[in-house]
């Protein structure tokens, strides 16, 4: 049900508010939508499967059709609605990189009692941005507005919760040590866990599990990192290949200039190995997304000359097909190849509607 929606922010209840406790959670950011010109409301960041279960908790989605980070007015128009409309009880903020952010950003104005905030950002502005290279962002920030930056202002020292970070990620590393200045909350590392370290951290300790230790009160912290140093412990290939893989992408993104074709290569030949080194089809794929989706962006400038970036594309929509995301390969082909390339990937046909010789 919807609850509330303006331009560019809708709320939604899934259910009658008839539990005491109540998690509120932050869509994460959408690399297709522009910091400022409305787009299409994605999904819900909370999944049928918790919100349909017979968890103890009421579920309310803030979703936003840009990638505003949730700092405008609209975001705490809406987290005042939700606040006027919630029963007294236990308030948890939940959300994922952009979706951490807002959840600790605007844990104050909804009148949280904890936040849950998987590798969070503790700013995406200057000077703390610039100080730790993380340039992952500045395209959005370039265009957004810190007013209602309330972490920076120093407006939520008094809020408690669990951030979750990989701590081999020197950016996402250094945003939690920051935020645990910032705020009360209590630091649990995911090594290798990546940005997002969400789907990583749900293999290891189901969040499922996590929200619900939050929902009834406090959860044992130190039970959980327990159980990630021993998952780590028992996973020490899988984690390195993940490490070099989000390694790399921070080098490419931080440059923001001719992506580095061989290393691609050479990670790629890595990632038909990594079955054995204990990833899923399902984490090499992500991988390969997070490696598409920074192809494609256009703040990287390609050589003019050489075919790099076709070269680059084509090799990651094989690799995709190969994992058996045909869909998705044809997708990325389709949009971003030029046709001759493209119909290999596109084509119905066995050898991909080539001429015979």
């Amino acid at each position: 049900m919807i609850l509330h929606e303006t331009t560019g922010c809708r709320v939604l209840l899934h259910a009658d508010l008839r539990h005491d406790a109540t998690i509120v959670a932050f869509q994460p950011r959408n690399p297709r939508l522009d910091p400022t010109k409305p787009g299409a409301f994605g999904a819900p960041f909370l999944k049928d499967s918790l919100t349909l279960s017979d968890f103890p908790a009421n579920f309310v989605s803030i979703l936003v059709n840009r990638n505003s980070w949730y700092l405008d007015d609209e975001a705490l128009q809406a987290v005042g609605v939700i606040r006027a409309r919630l029963k007294p009880g236990r308030v948890i903020a939940y959300g994922s990189s952009m979706g951490g952010f807002a959840a600790i950003n605007l844990s104050t104005a909804l009148g949280a009692d904890y936040f849950v905030a998987l590798s969070p950002l503790s700013t995406i502005f200057p000077p703390f941005a610039s100080a730790i290279r993380d340039c992952r962002y500045q395209k959005d920030a370039a265009q957004l507005s810190d007013r209602n930056d309330f972490i920076g202002r120093g407006d939520v020292g008094g809020q408690t919760g669990l951030i979750f970070f990989d701590p081999m990620l020197a950016t996402d590393a250094a945003h939690a040590a920051r935020l645990a200045t910032l705020t009360q909350a209590n630091l649990v590392a995911v090594p290798g866990g990546g940005h997002p370290c969400g789907p990583a951290l749900n293999e290891m300790l189901p969040l499922r599990r996590i929200l619900a230790e939050v929902a009834r009160g406090e959860p044992d912290v130190a039970a959980f990192r327990k159980v990630l140093l021993a998952q780590h412990a028992d996973n020490a290939a899988a984690t390195a290949l993940r490490a070099r893989v989000q390694a790399f992408l921070a080098r490419a993104e931080e440059a923001l200039a001719t992506l580095p074709a061989a290393g691609l290569r050479d990670l790629v030949v890595d990632l038909r190995g990594a079955a054995a080194a204990g990833l899923s089809g399902a984490e090499l794929q992500e991988c390969l997304t997070e490696l598409a989706n920074l192809a494609i962006d256009p703040a990287v400038r390609w050589p003019e000359r050489g075919g790099m970036r076709e070269t680059t594309l084509t090799r990651l929509c094989l690799e995709l097909r190969r994992l058996g995301a045909r869909d998705q390969a044809r997708r990325l082909a389709q949009d971003h190849l030029p046709p001759e390339k493209a119909r290999i990937f596109t084509s119905s046909r066995p050898d991909g509607g080539l001429p015979r010789s």
